[in-house]
């Protein structure tokens, strides 16, 4: 001003920015309520599982985070999804299902009724049956002189590997011991699958589904919001129209949104020109932004590729469509399960990628399953 260059370079260099709420520049090391905050959300999970599960995954299920789960087909993705639903709200948490056409309206809520009660409409999945509890290999084999084992004889001779066991043999010897007692009272369980008999119970029908579903709505306060799609049709735009509306008319807003499945939802409206591997990696990051902006855990499950089929577990080249998928997530995990391990109702769930975590992928949580009974998880162990 008045052609004074001396002062207008003093007061070039002595010029500091008004700070404000929009700038997003702060100093991250000045606030400990900030600190503070990003330790807590960061180690406390939002939904827990108990024992051996619970230590191979809680701390991936946290604000912020966005986790997957990947499979071949049939696999019992969405009864894991329907899983970590029920147990989001068990956890105290608001959650929001997405159905993006893997199942219409009816049959989810079908599905979440047997799962709530523990019955299946269906008369033949309510017969008498075999159903998996977990035990010992060392219980089953003889070779535990522990006092608080369970029983006092094995059923399999000292030396078997524990990996041909089948379903046929199990059931072989739980009919020729039934008074053999499986065991898992000890930190140093090596765990391994035996064979229950479950004798006839009665079919689930409508009245005792609604029953049910009002007891577990109001024990846990109406915490879970379903939104169904047909195939093809749910976008990014519209899972945020929908969270705006539960915001505004509801006050509702979500701690944990979970999608089954990314896979099959549509690109939004400036995708559509877009290849199809890059569709499929912006509604992966629009998944990742969802997580970081609303503060709360995403969860979704993706189809592994056809290179899959045959393995017994899944590495990282079966991924399909986009290997960006990866760079999106905080934490994938692979569902593997053999035909034979299919028949006894065990699954084994692998570490694809995890972040801020050390971890091996030849690691692996065994996890039996109920499902005609509709329970994704009804014992663990390593």
């Amino acid at each position: 001003r008045g052609g004074d260059v001396t002062e207008a370079e003093r007061l070039a260099m002595s010029f500091s920015p008004v700070a404000t709420e929009l700038s997003g520049i702060i100093d991250p090391l000045a606030s400990a309520s900030l600190i503070r905050k990003a330790f807590t959300d960061s180690s406390q999970p939002l939904i827990k599982y108990p024992k051996a599960l619970g230590r191979f995954w809680n701390k991936a299920l946290c604000r912020d985070s966005f986790v997957a789960l990947m499979g071949t087909e049939k696999r019992g993705k969405s009864w894991w999804l329907m899983d970590l639903t029920i147990r989001a709200m068990t956890s105290g948490c608001k959650v929001v299902m997405f159905e993006a056409g893997d199942m219409t309206m009816e049959q989810w809520i079908r599905r979440v009724c047997i799962y709530l009660a523990g019955r299946n409409d269906d008369p033949d999945y309510c017969a008498p049956q075999w159903i998996p509890v977990v035990d010992c290999w060392h219980n089953q084999t003889d070779t535990c002189d522990r006092e608080e084992r369970e029983g006092s004889f094995g059923i399999f001779p000292q030396g078997t590997d524990q990996k041909t066991i089948t379903q046929a043999m199990l059931i072989e010897r739980a009919k020729t011991y039934p008074e053999y007692q499986p065991c898992h009272n000890c930190p140093h369980i090596r765990g391994t699958v035996w064979l229950k008999w479950q004798e006839q119970i009665r079919p689930l029908d409508w009245r005792d589904a609604v029953k049910i579903a009002k007891k577990w709505n109001n024990k846990y306060q109406h915490r879970m919001r379903l939104a169904s799609y047909p195939n093809e049709t749910l976008t990014m735009s519209e899972i945020r129209s929908k969270l705006e509306q539960l915001e505004k008319q509801e006050d509702f807003i979500p701690d944990v949104i979970i999608i089954d499945y990314v896979d099959i939802m549509s690109p939004d409206k400036d995708c559509v020109r877009l290849d199809k591997l890059e569709q499929t990696n912006r509604n992966w990051q629009r998944l990742r932004r969802l997580s970081q902006e609303l503060h709360c855990l995403v969860i979704t499950a993706t189809q592994a590729a056809a290179t899959a089929y045959d393995k017994e577990s899944l590495g990282l080249k079966d991924f399909s469509d986009n290997k960006k998928k990866y760079a999106h997530v905080t934490a994938t995990y692979a569902l593997n399960q053999t035909d034979e391990e299919k028949r006894l109702g065990v699954m084994r769930i692998g570490k694809m990628v995890v972040r801020e975590e050390a971890f091996d992928r030849a690691t692996q949580i065994h996890v039996l399953q109920h499902l005609h009974r509709g329970r994704p998880c009804v014992g663990n162990f390593f």
